[in-house]
């Protein structure tokens, strides 16, 4: 938790993404996990999307305001949603 700061948003979503998939973590990380993802929610990309949407789902997060920063940052991209990402968008449509 004390180095969550220094590593950049991409980097944070893996760490995120790492300990929801094995269930690990404490509730405090968990809760600074969920604060790093509101504050990079809308300087994310594809791959960190990827990952932050993996964490949400693994944790049963139901902040129904995360899921809607998420899905709607994801809808403004120009470009199109590589296939290796898609699994998880339709998962949680």
């Amino acid at each position: 938790m004390t180095h969550l700061k220094d590593v950049n948003a991409r980097d944070a979503t893996h760490l995120m993404y790492a300990y929801a998939v094995r269930g690990a973590g404490t509730e405090a990380l968990h809760a600074a996990f969920l604060e790093r993802l509101r504050k990079d929610m809308r300087s994310l990309d594809y791959p960190a999307l990827f990952n932050a949407s993996y964490y949400l789902m693994f944790r049963g997060c139901q902040d129904e305001k995360l899921w809607y920063e998420l899905v709607d940052h994801a809808s403004r991209f120009e470009e199109v949603l590589p296939l290796p990402y898609l699994k998880p968008f339709k998962a949680v449509y």
